[in-house]
């Protein structure tokens, strides 16, 4: 496992690879391929381009996915305080979506947000980085690549962008959100 750290208003991004095998990475891509996904997903309320998502039931996915089992595990090596999962969903986006810049929970909160980036290859021409702002300004962008965890403060404003004209494939990103306890 490889774990780097990066800093987006004075706090930690983390970005960990090989945390999961490859088998793991084509068995879960292979469960969420075929999950009834409807355009709800909002990045905010006046968000009139939803994506498509599908939502999981937390406390099951926590405990009966390998992906649910590591994202808790990593949370709790790296943002070592107590935190229970409130939301586990998978967005799905294709080139010609849309997405906004946005935070997790509210700008007070100590939210914790895991991401997994659920496809079994991606090629960086492809798009769909997630980026980091810092007043209003890109300071950091993660390249979705299979199997990959990033941990960080959902006050943290991001967004995930839109796979590019030459990518044929939907952009599995999982996301699981984590309230203070």
């Amino acid at each position: 496992m490889k774990v780097s750290e990066r800093i987006v208003c004075g706090r930690s991004v983390f970005v960990v690879d090989d945390a999961v095998d490859k088998d793991t990475v084509d068995d879960f891509h292979q469960m969420i391929s075929g999950l009834p996904y409807s355009r709800r997903e909002l990045d905010d309320e006046d968000d009139k381009y939803p994506i498509f998502s599908v939502n999981f039931q937390s406390e099951k996915f926590e405990t009966q996915t390998e992906v649910g089992l590591m994202g808790r595990k990593l949370l709790d090596e790296l943002k070592p305080h107590q935190h229970k999962l409130y939301r586990a969903y998978i967005n799905m986006c294709h080139y010609g979506d849309m997405e906004y810049p946005h935070l997790d929970c509210d700008v007070k909160a100590d939210d914790i947000t895991v991401l997994y980036y659920a496809n079994t290859d991606w090629h960086y021409t492809w798009g769909g980085e997630t980026h980091f702002y810092e007043d209003n300004e890109a300071v950091t962008s993660i390249t979705p690549r299979p199997g990959r965890f990033v941990l960080f403060d959902g006050n943290i404003e991001h967004v995930g962008t839109i796979p590019t004209r030459i990518c044929t494939q939907s952009r599995f990103t999982l996301a699981m959100k984590y309230a203070k306890a």
